[in-house]
């Protein structure tokens, strides 16, 4: 699933493809810039939202036991391996959103065969 924001008169296109692997690119007023590559591998479990200081904040997940978040600096992504589990546990489905200024992180947990709904602060001093 892609993802558009909109912030302070820029889109934003957070997208996977096979051939570009997980990329996102800003649309500004003055015209188009060219995606900047998160991951090379394409997957479908990320997502992204707007942070409260107005840029954005993207996780990935690129296989079923590591998450990465990524933070725009203005110019490029910083990496960070948000979390690992083990090879008996599965992660799935992350889900990124900002609520009071903070960064949250919501995504299943499976520890076969039950599922748990996991939830963590991250972002400024939450890392």
């Amino acid at each position: 699933m892609s993802y558009v924001c909109y912030h302070s008169k820029n889109f934003m296109l957070i997208d996977s493809s096979v051939r570009n692997g997980v990329f996102c690119r800003f649309f500004p007023p003055s015209g188009k810039s060219k995606p900047l590559l998160l991951q090379s591998t394409p997957t479908t479990h990320y997502s992204a939202t707007i942070a409260g200081d107005g840029k954005p904040e993207i996780v990935v997940m690129p296989n079923a036991t590591h998450i990465y978040y990524y933070t725009y600096t203005g110019s490029s992504f910083n990496k960070t391996l948000l979390l690992t589990s083990e090879t008996s546990t599965s992660l799935m489905h992350p889900m990124l959103y900002t609520q009071n200024g903070i960064s949250q992180l919501i995504y299943l947990m499976q520890v076969a065969p039950h599922y748990q709904l996991m939830h963590q602060a991250i972002g400024e001093g939450n890392l």
